[in-house]
């Protein structure tokens, strides 16, 4: 490169000098307009993490069994303190029926009404007959279940 003091054509050097100058003024000149040009944009991202933690144990269990056999005369069924009569159908003193119930919903009706000495339940039909009187006996049948004070 030679300065311009030993350029021998100075008009020359000046002129090339300005030129680059120009187009030096004129890139940067296009790249500020560019610049002011792009348009600021924001993108809102986000992002939900869920995290589980997760304990796993592990035990060794050793267990014991013992069987035995013992004759039970217990009862299925209970009505307080009423005496059950398995397959039996007390006759008679129906002041109440109500259909569709089972042991546990015919022994609630007849413990929360004064009146009902006894009842009956005749399995089958899901009948709950209600009893003014406690008999003294009543008649076997195998599909009927009785309770009595």
């Amino acid at each position: 490169r030679k300065s311009l003091n030993n350029c021998s054509r100075p008009c020359l050097c000046i002129f090339i000098s300005l030129l680059i100058a120009l187009i030096i003024g004129i890139i940067a000149a296009a790249t500020a307009v560019t610049l002011s040009k792009v348009q600021k944009t924001t993108i809102t991202t986000t992002i939900t993490t869920t995290t589980t933690d997760t304990t796993t144990t592990t035990t060794d269990t050793t267990s014991t069994s013992t069987t035995s056999t013992t004759e039970s005369t217990t009862t299925p069924y209970s009505c307080g303190n009423m005496t059950i009569l398995l397959n039996t159908d007390i006759l008679g003193f129906d002041f109440a029926s109500a259909g569709g119930l089972q042991w546990a919903a015919c022994c609630a009706l007849c413990l929360g009404n004064s009146t009902c000495q006894s009842f009956t339940l005749d399995i089958p039909s899901s009948a709950c007959y209600l009893k003014t009187m406690p008999p003294n006996n009543g008649s076997y049948s195998i599909t009927h279940i009785s309770a009595k004070y």
